[in-house]
């Protein structure tokens, strides 16, 4: 008997001690936060598309990507901590600035968040008008944004 709990004292060790080694070294968790910006029925392609965050270790300062041909954009948070929230805001050429977009916290690790806008059409005064809303025009088709082109950001670890 005693060799037979000594083996199974063994692999209990050996399991205990893979389970500590993962826990300690894996990395941080990643946060995707993306979505598309889009004006009726199709997108808008180049929009600044400005994220701040909220909440614990927040930060005034904003994050900026912009976005691809289809409209999409795309950040990725390394070390977001778990209380944080987030404000979207767009500018693009051509287009009224849209209204801020809350993403309450907690913040699951993939956010997805599409972004409406309203064209400006100049008048005959000089000064630009809101377009006219299409009836009811199909949301345009999304496509992820790669990866690759992803606005990336590593956070500080908690101290």
């Amino acid at each position: 008997m005693g060799k037979i709990g000594g083996w199974l004292a063994g692999i209990l060790a050996a399991v205990i001690a893979g389970y500590a080694v993962w826990y300690f070294t894996r990395p941080p968790a990643t946060t995707i936060i993306e979505g598309m910006v889009y004006s009726a029925s199709s997108a808008v392609p180049k929009a600044m598309v400005s994220l701040t965050l909220t909440g614990d270790k927040a930060s005034s300062e904003a994050i900026h990507n912009v976005t691809d041909d289809n409209g999409s954009y795309r950040f990725d948070f390394t070390g977001l901590p778990s209380g944080a929230g987030a404000i979207l805001r767009v500018t693009a050429e051509g287009f009224r600035a849209s209204a801020p977009q809350t993403l309450t916290s907690p913040l699951g690790p993939d956010v997805h968040q599409d972004i409406p806008m309203e064209r400006e059409v100049a008048s005959n005064r000089g000064s630009p008008e809101p377009e006219r809303p299409e009836a009811e025009a199909p949301k345009p088709r999304y496509v992820r944004k790669a990866a690759e082109e992803a606005t990336r950001v590593q956070l500080p670890s908690k101290p």
